[in-house]
């Protein structure tokens, strides 16, 4: 998490710089994102073993269910 905050304080603090106006900082967001999701993963798939297909995978079943629970106590 630290070095997700110094990245997105660094990258927006050069792009500022670079680009001379608030832009700057939309551009550093995005590149940061960018880094932070590649990072993430990186450490993610260190520890467990996973699959990009097998992630969103469960993500959208979980999501399913989710709805499913809602709506049977949104008829309650």
């Amino acid at each position: 998490m630290v070095i997700v905050i110094i990245l997105k304080v660094a990258c927006g603090f050069v792009f500022t710089q670079l680009l001379k106006n608030v832009y700057g900082i939309v551009a550093a967001n995005y590149i940061s994102l960018i880094v932070s999701i590649i990072y993430g993963y990186y450490q993610l798939r260190k520890h467990v073993p996973h699959s990009l297909s097998g992630v969103l995978g469960v993500g959208y079943k979980e999501c399913i269910l989710l709805v499913q629970q809602s709506y049977r106590n949104f008829k309650k």
